[in-house]
């Protein structure tokens, strides 16, 4: 039993306690007539037929929802014939930790407060992984880049059913690499990326060494990892500076997973692109390339952008975990900071105000430290942040070394 059993009896307690009358996801107002050990008995104003709705089924709802984070009355729909009904009682059930959306096309999509946190810089470092899980983060993001040619059983058996995992194509870890190969061979970013994309158009690429993402064996991994329930969700294949491409791949993707990737939206790309995305009614949207964004003050100018323009969107801050993350609504983020302390050996740690320093603790005190804290953001409904800060790692962990490092902020 995972821990969003126990969240789950606390917000159905609440739900039948406080709430005879409730509106349906299509605004039609519905009355409780009756609660049993395994019925909920519900009446429309406008019938006097009563509908029972197990109670089961509403447990599983409610699970559901705080697995995924944001729901519309259509995914409900695995849980009850009568999914606006099902979809009013979650509202009631999450309305004091959820904020309610309507799309540009009428949808109206209830999403949890706080931030999911993704470790990332794990697919090598199976210590890492184990660390992680022993100190409270039960969300990975594992790079397609690094697993792709590794032998799964050094890395599905210690996550299988453990943890929630996301999935980045490492088109950034392959952009860093070609960086330094495009000043060799005197080419644009774009044009190199798109060979290394799709094709080997470059013989010094080959000689390099550097592997190309193609999209179609990106799309074959991953829905043979979603299929096997091992992964939970993945990135678009993106393609710095050419959003035409990275549009191409989410359409080509879709098509070959038959699930669709979280879009990227990235900082330098017309405004337009974000537009079309929200048109479109992603659940959620990735923000990526900040990184190449100087200083806070670029990036919150950025971000201030985004969310005034499609407030209640939600937002996945690809490579981002600094003061900024407590600052804004982000619904989710991923990044390798946590494991600065190891990085810098300066005893960095992460708080709501910016990074601090405890050259006192050891480099797996403050690893553990930014672990909980990051993790502790998914229940940060109204930007409460309470984490001792004195603590102690599990004596399991004694003797953790570290891992592989694939990548630094």
């Amino acid at each position: 039993m995972d821990k969003y059993w126990f969240r789950t009896r606390k917000q159905e307690k609440k739900f039948f306690k406080d709430n005879p009358v409730y509106r349906t996801g299509l605004g039609k107002k519905h009355r409780i007539q009756e609660v049993t050990k395994d019925h909920l008995y519900i009446q429309s104003q406008n019938s006097e037929k009563v509908i029972p709705i197990p109670r089961k089924e509403i447990r599983k709802a409610i699970h559901f929802t705080f697995h995924v984070r944001t729901i519309t009355r259509k995914d409900l729909e695995r849980f009850s014939n009568f999914n606006s009904a099902m979809f009013g009682i979650m509202i009631l059930v999450f309305q004091d930790i959820a904020y309610q959306y309507q799309t540009p096309h009428g949808l109206l999509r209830l999403t949890l407060k706080g931030v999911r946190f993704y470790f990332s810089g794990l697919a090598r470092s199976p210590k890492d992984r184990e660390f992680v899980l022993k100190n409270g983060g039960d969300s990975l993001c594992l790079s397609y880049f690094h697993l792709r040619d590794m032998n799964p059983d050094r890395w599905v058996p210690d996550i299988r059913n453990k943890c929630k995992v996301l999935i980045d194509s490492g088109a950034f870890s392959l952009f860093n690499a070609e960086q330094k190969l495009r000043k060799k061979l005197g080419i644009t970013g774009s044009e190199l990326q798109l060979s290394l994309l799709d094709h080997w158009e470059y013989d010094q690429v080959h000689q390099a060494k550097l592997k190309p993402i193609k999209w179609e064996e990106y799309g074959t991994w991953v829905k043979k990892y979603l299929e096997m329930g091992v992964i939970t969700d993945y990135i678009n294949l993106d393609v710095f500076g050419n959003s035409e491409e990275t549009k191409r791949n989410q359409k080509r993707l879709e098509q070959l997973v038959g699930k669709a990737p979280i879009p990227v939206y990235h900082w330098d790309a017309p405004i337009e692109d974000l537009d079309e995305l929200v048109q479109e009614g992603h659940p959620v949207i990735a923000l990526g390339g900040i990184v190449a964004l100087h200083g806070e003050n670029e990036k919150r100018a950025f971000f201030q952008k985004v969310f005034a323009r499609h407030p209640g969107v939600r937002y996945h801050w690809l490579g981002g975990s600094s003061k900024l993350l407590f600052e804004f609504n982000f619904f989710s983020a991923d990044s390798t900071s946590y494991l600065m302390p190891r990085i810098n050996g300066d005893g960095t740690i992460i708080t709501p105000y910016g990074f601090d320093y405890r050259p006192e603790w050891s480099t797996q005190e403050c690893i553990a430290f930014n672990i909980r804290i990051l993790s502790s953001l998914e229940e940060a409904y109204h930007q409460e942040f309470q984490l001792e800060m004195a603590f102690s790692y599990p004596e399991e962990a004694n003797g953790y070394e570290s891992g592989q490092l694939e990548l630094a902020i």
